[in-house]
């Protein structure tokens, strides 16, 4: 859109300059006055092509990296806290409305089940809009519509139709097609979830006695939807985020403005990193349990100003389950990340001691401790429920000692049928 913009703007430059020429030639006037008047007309034509020029480059610099930087990372955010479909679509077309400055945006659902339009947009056929992949946009002279998303039963758009509508630029649909990216990776997730369920329910609705407990099923499929969002989010979003921003550091000695926007990018782009680690460390199904652990510590010490350290007595060298690996891992990575926001300790132990009957994991900090009385009337505070759900679902047990400012003890111990392959 950016370059018809200039392309028009040089058009009609140069339309008005040949007119003046023309009446030039059509009607002599005294040749010092004509030439004054000329040179006049060619000065301000010339000075409106490069003010247009400035503003539509100063344009495609500043509009793309807001769009890819903060604004995708609070999307992402809010869209964590939704509970159902239509509440994420709608957030999608808020957004839309925020950044186009257009009321008009309606939300079209297909049934694919009935094979039936819900709000369908005009000016198009049904077929055309069905083979239109997520983030794909289609457009007609009073009408523009974008595929959002695909579930179980519905296939979503976004569309406005108008007679005065309006194209959005470039780098409004390079942004929306990264939200329906995102929204899509989300739809996706839930399809895998109740499939899992309901292959769980299948396989064990005539068990009296379900072999694996509801909660380790559930871990299973956290960890399984780990691991995707954390490759999604590192093929696409990152390599995305990258390109943005050797396109700002291009820009960058020429627009002293561009040096901030520089850096906030790299500062998005090393908090995804983060994060996508943390989700799915890359190295937990290749080392062993006392490697990851060693690379968790080594992580945690990087980025706190707090001593740790590790004591590792496996005395067997044998294989651990996979399923025992990720879920001490997960505790013991849980444990370190609500020190780092509540405990403020100066010097942590972290233990993992392999005994005759089992394996045992203790974490020990002089940190400002629990007050009891305020965990419980918060029942998820300090992250302790989750951690104790681990240990449950792999029939471990576990101690807790604490006082307020004389730091925690948290011993947990797993039988040797948990953790033998």
């Amino acid at each position: 859109m950016g370059n018809n913009v200039l392309i028009r703007s040089a058009q009609v430059a140069g339309i008005g300059w040949m007119v003046a020429i023309t009446l030039f030639m059509l009607y002599p006037v005294p040749s010092t006055n004509a030439v004054y008047s000329l040179l006049l007309f060619t000065i301000v034509m010339a000075t409106l092509w490069v003010v247009v020029v400035l503003m539509q480059k100063a344009r495609e610099q500043v509009i793309c990296p807001g769009l890819h930087g903060q604004r995708l990372l609070h999307f992402v955010e809010e869209c964590q806290q939704l509970a159902t479909v239509m509440e994420i679509i709608e957030l999608l077309r808020d957004e839309m409305k925020d950044i186009l400055s257009e009321q008009d945006i309606c939300i079209a659902i297909y049934n694919k089940q009935q094979q039936h339009f819900q709000h369908p947009p005009p000016s198009f056929e049904r077929s055309l809009l069905v083979s239109l992949q997520r983030g794909e946009w289609r457009y007609t002279e009073d009408c523009w519509t974008m595929s959002v998303g695909e579930g179980l039963q519905e296939h979503y758009y976004l569309y406005c139709a108008r007679a005065d509508i309006k194209r959005p630029d470039a780098a409004a649909e390079q942004y929306f097609s990264l939200l329906a990216y995102h929204v899509q990776l989300l739809l996706h997730n839930r399809l895998l979830v109740h499939s899992h369920v309901d292959e769980w329910i299948h396989t064990h609705a005539t068990s009296i006695h379900s072999p694996p407990p509801v909660a380790q099923m559930l871990f299973s499929i956290s960890e399984a939807e780990r691991k995707k969002l954390s490759h999604d989010i590192h093929d696409y979003l990152i390599q995305e985020l990258i390109h943005m921003n050797r396109v700002i550091e291009h820009h960058r000695q020429a627009n002293p403005d561009m040096q901030q926007l520089h850096e906030q990018m790299q500062r998005n782009i090393g908090y995804l990193r983060d994060r996508c680690f943390d989700l799915s460390p890359p190295f937990l199904q290749q080392l062993s349990l006392q490697e990851s652990l060693r690379l968790l510590v080594d992580q945690y010490r990087s980025r706190n100003r707090c001593e740790i350290e590790l004591i590792c007595l496996v005395q067997r060298e044998e294989k651990f389950s996979e399923v025992f690996n990720i879920n001490v891992y997960r505790i013991a990575q849980e444990l370190l990340n609500n020190a780092a926001k509540h405990a403020q300790a100066e010097y942590i132990v972290l233990s993992l001691v392999q005994k005759e009957d089992g394996m045992m994991l203790v974490y020990e900090d002089n940190g400002i401790g629990i007050d009891w009385d305020q965990v419980n009337k918060q029942k998820n505070h300090f992250g302790l429920t989750g951690i104790k759900e681990r240990i449950k679902s792999m029939n471990g047990t576990h101690v807790i000692a604490s006082t307020i400012n004389e730091g925690l003890l948290f011993k947990c111990e797993f039988p040797r049928d948990s953790y033998t392959s």
